[in-house]
C-alpha cells in the first residue's frame, strides 16, 4: 500500500509557497523596502504589483511597509526552517525542498534579468515586437539558460563522482562520499528538472514584461 504524505509535510510545502508569495506581494508595493533602487518612473513587475494592490498594501504608511516587509521575511524564513525540520524527520522529500528553493531563486534571477534589460525590451516593442512574441522569447531564453545550467551541473556531478571513486580507493576517510553513484535515471531527472524550473521561473517575468505598455517601458529607460 502506497504511503500518503503526512499532513505536516503538506503544511510545510504550503508554508514555503505562502512565504514566497508574501515576499512577492511586499516586493510589489510602491517604495517597497524589499525592492532595489529603480530608475525614474520604474516600478515592480506587474504581477507583483497587482498582488500588492489586491492585498491593499499600497495604502500602508512607511512604517507599515517596513513592518510588512519584516513579517514577510520572518514568514518565509520560518517556512523554510519548518520544511527542513520535516525533511529531517523524514516526512518531506529533500529533493522537493531543494526544487522549490531552486524555482524561487531562478524566478528572482529571471526577474532581475528582465528588469536590467528594460532598454532592450523597450526597443523591441518600439520596432514592432508583439506581446506574444516577446513573451515567447523571454520564456525560451529562461528555459534554455536553465537547461544549459542543468546539463553543466550533471556533467560536473559525473566528473566529481568519478574523482571521489578514485580517491576512495586509497583513502577510507571519505566514507560514504566514495559510494555515490550517478545513474542514468538521475541524469534524466536532473535535465528535465532544470527544463521545468526554467519554464516555471520565466513565466511571471516574461508575462509582466510582455504586458507592460511600450510607452511606460520607454519612460522607465529614457
Amino acid at each position: 500500500m502506497k504511503r500518503r504524505p503526512s499532513l505536516s509535510a503538506d503544511l510545510a510545502v504550503a508554508a514555503m509557497v505562502t512565504g514566497a508569495l508574501s515576499i512577492a506581494a511586499v516586493a510589489g508595493m510602491a517604495q517597497s523596502p524589499l525592492s532595489p533602487a529603480l530608475p525614474a518612473g520604474g516600478g515592480p513587475l506587474p504581477p507583483f504589483a497587482a498582488l500588492a494592490r489586491a492585498l491593499g498594501l499600497n495604502g500602508l504608511v512607511p512604517g507599515g511597509r517596513a513592518a510588512a516587509s519584516v513579517i514577510a521575511v520572518v514568514l518565509a524564513t520560518g517556512a523554510f526552517l519548518y520544511a527542513l525540520r520535516e525533511a529531517w524527520r523524514g516526512t518531506l522529500s529533500v529533493r522537493l525542498i531543494v526544487g522549490l528553493c531552486i524555482v524561487f531563486i531562478a524566478a528572482n534571477t529571471a526577474s532581475m534579468g528582465v528588469r536590467e534589460r528594460a532598454g532592450e525590451l523597450a526597443i523591441l516593442k518600439a520596432i514592432g515586437f508583439g506581446r506574444r512574441l516577446l513573451f515567447a522569447t523571454l520564456l525560451a531564453e529562461a528555459t534554455v539558460l536553465a537547461s544549459v545550467a542543468g546539463l553543466a551541473g550533471v556533467v560536473s556531478t559525473i566528473g566529481i563522482t568519478k574523482v571521489l571513486h578514485v580517491f576512495a580507493g586509497w583513502n577510507a576517510s571519505l566514507g560514504p562520499l566514495g559510494a555515490f553513484i550517478v545513474t542514468s535515471s538521475v541524469i534524466v531527472e536532473g535535465i528535465f528538472l532544470s527544463l521545468f524550473v526554467g519554464m516555471l521561473a520565466g513565466v511571471v517575468p516574461a508575462f509582466g514584461a510582455a504586458r507592460k505598455p511600450v510607452v511606460a517601458t520607454l519612460h522607465e529607460v529614457f
